[in-house]
């Protein structure tokens, strides 16, 4: 049977469609040429040929093609958005967006042309017509990818964070099992500091592409801020298992290392990153900071001086280089470094909370306290802070109301802040307190509206107020004439010890936490405290714990204090002996802390460049009335330190002579055994 004309068309129109779509761009050609032999105005075969021709650059012949196709058959919307396509990429913008407003008036269900009408106007600054578009074409058609990532990448540049967030989110829900989607997902989670939630939608997106590297780097650098070190450092050597010379991976694991003490391993990743590219400058900023965690601060500075010729506004290098001379007692350099990148990065959280440190240390608490607050966005708090829908309390009257207050940071912090939380009780409020399992029998019960819980315990969601423990004194507009310094104001509940023996009885603490990231600056060697440990009759007694406490094998017997770590099970234990003290010497830690809050006379010894709560400059402390500080005059010298105390200690001694016999009748009974 022999085909008519019309049939002949059909066929030649539909095979040249398959032959477009896979991609046999000649044969498609020579399809529509043969329509157009039996129709020469054909308006479909016109508009796919010119819809070819602009696949090949040819603009002039698209266009011309195209509006013949329009000139036959006007009210065909297909036409008219291959029509606007031709113009976008010949820049002409606004012919372009007329061509998609009329195919989106003849068919109100075209979701392309609302897509790239969208696309174009956001281009052309109308952003708030262009977000709408966008969600009209994703209302007809929601599981488009494309229109979905183009709308959060708009919403992002139009500094909607959360609106960004929430269509992300959308998008995950609609689109769960697509790889972009997810991945954008855990980016603007991790942007909007939500970095625990990231890590689902990120797991998911390495589940969807294992093949990618980027993810696993992206999953490294969040579980290292988390603190998830080994968990980061596997995801980091994944990526490089991936793609070796991939310099981020090197960059970031080579300085996961140093935190470990790997410092060789992490120098070599370091420099291997420098070397596959010299103007990678955060590898660069990476070896200044191992550098500086040696040691070498000087080779360290060095360093940083030289990404800072490359880019004078690097603010990572900034920021470093700005510790790093804070280190070295160079406060002036250090402001100045952290200005400078506050200047170029007004919102970076490291070094604000950086500067806030020196506002706290120089007594300027109106304006420490409020920069403070910048800490939550910087490493060592990122994912640690406790998730609460109420508000943040900064002072509002509490009268009747109830708040949730939580221990943030160290033992010593706990101890040291804990003086503002009877405050909110004494305002009206019914408080819940939160802290670590071993300052728990401590605090527990010292105030009859305040309730104190372990952490891990279950929070009291239906409190109308919370407050980390270290943003009260700012809450509470602290200055230094109204520091509540009033001691003791902890006391010991039970009197487990019938007293410990020695006419001048001198508790020590030599050591902080090994993992504080200034321990080695602020601790010191047991033997280097010889000279002190024979003042006599002074009677010495450990109070040290951890792995520190092994030093005691290194003393001669006749000066080696008495261990009590054994006896040490908890903050009431320490707090019972300091009780039975005379004084206490210690490094800055917590047991220094505790004797201060007890009223317990203190000698805290402190490195040169002591933590902002000591002040500067001072021999006292207006946070406890009992405590004495002894200074370094120069980075890590203890000499001169030592010899003070030895000093005062001989003094000490002179003047107060006492009778052990009479004032402790019996030993305490587990140390006689």
């Amino acid at each position: 049977m022999r085909e008519n004309n019309s049939q002949s068309v059909v066929r030649h129109l539909n095979d040249g469609l398959a032959h477009h779509r896979s991609g046999a761009l000649a044969l498609a050609e020579a399809c529509y040429l043969q329509v157009l032999q039996h129709d020469a105005s054909h308006p479909d075969a016109l508009n796919l040929l010119g819809v070819l021709a602009r696949g090949r650059g040819e603009l002039d012949r698209s266009e011309g093609l195209i509006r013949c196709a329009i000139a036959r058959s006007p009210d065909v919307a297909t036409y008219h958005h291959s029509l606007g396509r031709t113009y976008a990429l010949r820049e002409q913008s606004q012919a372009a967006v007329q061509c998609f407003r009329t195919a989106i008036a003849l068919n109100p269900a075209d979701t392309d042309s609302m897509q790239v009408l969208g696309s174009l106007l956001a281009a052309e600054g109308e952003r708030a017509e262009a977000i709408a578009w966008y969600r009209k074409a994703l209302a007809g058609s929601p599981d488009r990818v494309d229109t979905q990532i183009g709308l959060i990448e708009l919403l992002k540049s139009t500094g909607d964070a959360c609106g960004a967030l929430a269509q992300a989110r959308v998008a995950a829900d609609k689109i769960p099992h697509h790889f972009d989607i997810q991945y954008v997902l855990a980016s603007l989670l991790i942007e909007a500091g939500l970095q625990k939630e990231a890590l689902a939608p990120l797991h998911q997106a390495i589940q969807l592409k294992p093949e990618e590297y980027n993810p696993y780097h992206c999953l490294g650098t969040l579980l290292h801020e988390l603190g998830h070190i080994a968990e980061a450092r596997a995801a980091y050597s994944h990526a490089l298992r991936l793609k070796p010379d991939f310099v981020d991976s090197l960059s970031n694991l080579g300085a996961l290392l140093k935190e470990c003490g790997e410092f060789r391993s992490g120098e070599i990743l370091l420099r291997k990153a420098i070397e596959l590219d010299p103007t990678f400058l955060n590898a660069r900023c990476n070896l200044g900071c191992l550098l500086e965690k040696q040691g070498d601060s000087l080779a360290a500075v060095e360093c940083f001086r030289a990404v800072l010729m490359q880019d004078q506004h690097h603010v990572p290098t900034l920021c470093n280089l700005g510790l790093t001379l804070d280190n070295l007692g160079d406060e002036e350099g250090a402001r100045t470094c952290y200005r400078l990148a506050i200047e170029h990065e007004p919102e970076h959280p490291l070094c604000r909370f950086n500067l806030s440190l020196h506002h706290l240390a120089d007594a300027e608490f109106e304006a420490g306290w409020r920069e403070y607050e910048h800490r939550w966005r910087t490493p060592p708090f990122l994912g640690k802070r406790t998730a609460l829908t109420q508000k943040q309390w900064t002072g509002e009257p509490l009268q009747g109301s109830s708040i949730f207050v939580y221990a943030e940071q160290g033992l010593g912090d706990t101890i040291q802040f804990y003086r503002y939380v009877p405050m909110l009780a004494e305002r009206g409020a019914a408080v819940v307190f939160e802290v670590q399992p071993e300052v728990f029998e401590l605090l527990r019960d010292l105030h009859p509206g305040v309730k104190v819980i372990r952490k891990g315990e279950s929070i009291p969601r239906d409190a109308e107020w919370h407050c980390p423990l270290l943003s009260l004194p700012g809450a509470f507009g602290t200055d230094l004439q109204s520091i509540p310094g009033h001691t003791p104001y902890l006391t010991r509940r039970t009197h487990k010890h019938s007293g410990l023996p020695g006419e001048l009885r001198v508790g020590l603490v030599w050591s902080g936490n090994p993992q504080h990231s200034r321990d080695l600056a602020r601790s010191l060697a047991l033997t280097s405290l010889e000279d002190v440990l024979r003042v006599s009759p002074a009677t010495f007694y450990s109070l040290q714990k951890g792995s520190p406490s092994r030093q005691l094998e290194q003393m001669p017997p006749e000066h080696r204090p008495t261990d009590l770590a054994l006896f040490l099970a908890d903050f009431t234990d320490t707090a019972e002996f300091l009780d039975e003290l005379d004084l206490v010497i210690a490094v800055d830690t917590s047991v220094a802390h505790l004797a201060g809050a007890m009223g317990k006379p203190v000698w805290i010894m402190l490195p040169y460049v002591a933590d902002w709560r000591w002040l500067k400059q001072r021999a006292d402390s207006p946070w406890y009335a009992s405590a004495r500080l002894f200074r370094q005059h120069r980075p890590g010298d203890w000499s001169g330190v030592l010899r003070q105390v030895e000093d005062e200690l001989k003094k000490l001694v002179q003047a107060s002579p006492c009778d052990s016999k009479t004032r402790y009748p019996a030993k305490h009974a587990e140390l006689a055994a």
